[in-house]
């Protein structure tokens, strides 16, 4: 299932140094029907490249099995995450002057919340995803879907105007082949927006629940300008944002009108990110963490507080295992996709149930924390009635009255 890399994956080059291993972890984001299925595992240990300073995983997963019908994420399902994307075209439609017959690709494009957003006589919109027929219930008849991994090869007859890849960059074997064939498919006046975890940010947020089998890449924008330059791609425009624990989105395009000094700037300040002391802080931090949050619910359950935790995620089944939480500290999980109801937490085998069916809780361990504001709106009568919000990252942290 999974095999040690001998060569960084954009570079090739053959210079790896170990930063640092998290441990052996089942596949985070399959949900099991049962508490006795097996759930496939391997290492998380992450590696940087000496040539071209990417920080990668150390080992190569079968994506066909990372991606494949267990696969338990939608975007539809949270009110940031809808606000975010939908947000996102928005802007571009105002600031792009787009045409209604234009080639639109959405790539790793999921329940097509993206593209939704399109105004309807918007005909030429395309999503690419390989777990795509699992969602294609939630596609309006108006955008046509490709239930597969993006291959320059299924858009030979035009070229993009725009090109979106939000969350997925990060999970590819090959993200050099990547760039070169989206590059191939990209129109002269097209631009491609790619968004995805930014390493500075995951560092300075100990946001660890990133790193997981799926994410095999864990990107500064020094080395999207390397891949870029090499396929003939500016850097037209460059931003930060806290989705996903902190994520950088990056406008790339054919045309001149590279932002050379801020992509400078940027530049200097990502070089302490090549520094292996960098990594021991990050690592001291996340041991210091997994004490606090355990001894945190161990003196809840000392006490009698009911404890449970909230949304069921890829990343926080990450938490769950490095931490050790299962069913006797965390009984239950609560969720709003009923796809996960009834299914178990990967290793940690923590029962998933419906959202509303819990009785008596006093406390929520929020596991997608990233999506904060979401759940205080959500639980605003949770809170008014005395119950509490637990969130685990950046920093452990209770809200409550």
């Amino acid at each position: 299932m999974f095999k040690k890399i001998k060569n960084c994956r954009i570079c090739k080059n053959q210079d790896l140094k170990k930063l640092f291993d998290l441990g052996n972890f089942h596949l985070s984001g399959i949900f099991p029907s049962s508490k006795n299925q097996t759930i496939e595992k391997g290492p998380l240990s992450l590696v940087i490249c000496h040539a071209c300073g990417l920080v990668q995983l150390g080992h190569q997963y079968d994506m066909k099995k990372l991606f494949g019908d267990n696969y338990g994420y939608r975007s539809g399902l949270n009110g940031q995450m809808i606000s975010h994307l939908h947000g996102f075209v928005d802007e571009v439609m105002g600031l792009k002057n787009l045409e209604s017959e234009d080639l639109i690709i959405d790539i790793g494009a999921n329940d097509s919340t993206l593209l939704s957003r399109f105004p309807n006589n918007f005909k030429n919109l395309v999503g690419v995803d390989p777990t795509g027929n699992k969602f294609k219930d939630f596609y309006p008849n108006h955008i046509k879907l490709i239930p597969d991994f993006f291959s320059a090869q299924s858009f030979k007859e035009e070229k993009a105007k725009l090109i979106t890849s939000f969350s997925m960059f990060y999970d590819l074997e090959d993200p050099f082949n990547f760039m070169k064939e989206v590059s191939e498919i990209l129109h002269d006046d097209g631009i491609w927006v790619m968004e995805q975890s930014y390493l500075p940010l995951m560092i300075k947020n100990n946001a660890y629940d990133c790193i997981c089998h799926e994410h095999q890449e864990y990107y500064c924008l020094s080395q999207i300008k390397y891949m870029a330059f090499k396929v003939g791609l500016n850097i037209l425009d460059v931003s930060f944002n806290e989705i996903n624990g902190g994520s950088i989105r990056v406008t790339l395009g054919k045309r001149d009108g590279e932002k050379k000094l801020l992509v400078n700037n940027i530049l200097n300040k990502e070089k302490r990110f090549r520094n292996i002391s960098t990594y021991n802080f990050f690592l001291n931090n996340l041991k210091n963490h997994r004490e606090n949050l355990i001894s945190l619910l161990k003196d809840l359950k000392e006490k009698g507080k009911k404890v449970v935790g909230y949304g069921a995620s890829t990343k926080g089944n990450i938490t769950l295992q490095y931490c050790g939480i299962d069913e006797d500290l965390l009984p239950e999980i609560l969720e709003i996709n009923d796809y996960k109801f009834n299914r178990f937490t990967p290793g940690s085998k923590i029962p998933i149930n419906s959202e509303g069916e819990e009785k008596d809780v006093d406390y929520k361990l929020i596991l997608p924390w990233h999506l904060k504001d979401s759940f205080l709106e959500r639980e605003k009568e949770f809170l008014k009635k005395g119950g509490k919000l637990i969130f685990p990252l950046p920093y452990l942290e209770i809200i409550g009255h």
